[in-house]
């Protein structure tokens, strides 16, 4: 499985993400402003992140509660 680290960047820039990424994988962010139930929707500017070794999403937005995930996607 995937692991995600989660930092909180205080102020309004948000949280960053930091996950391992994997050759032939390509990754979405999204987010659902409730668990209960969940909305989940793609963020635009995080839907199509891939690379090898760590990868870090800096500077979301911060000002409301938000939870996030990672979908990934085989290529």
């Amino acid at each position: 499985g995937c692991v995600i680290a989660l930092a909180n960047g205080g102020g309004s820039s948000g949280p960053t993400l930091t996950w391992l990424g994997t050759n032939g994988w390509t990754y979405k962010l999204q987010g659902s402003p409730s668990l209960l139930p969940a909305t989940w929707t793609n963020l635009p500017a995080y839907t199509n992140v891939s690379g090898i070794g760590p990868i870090v999403i800096t500077n979301i937005g911060g000002g409301t509660q938000m939870y996030y995930r990672v979908k990934a996607v085989e290529n």
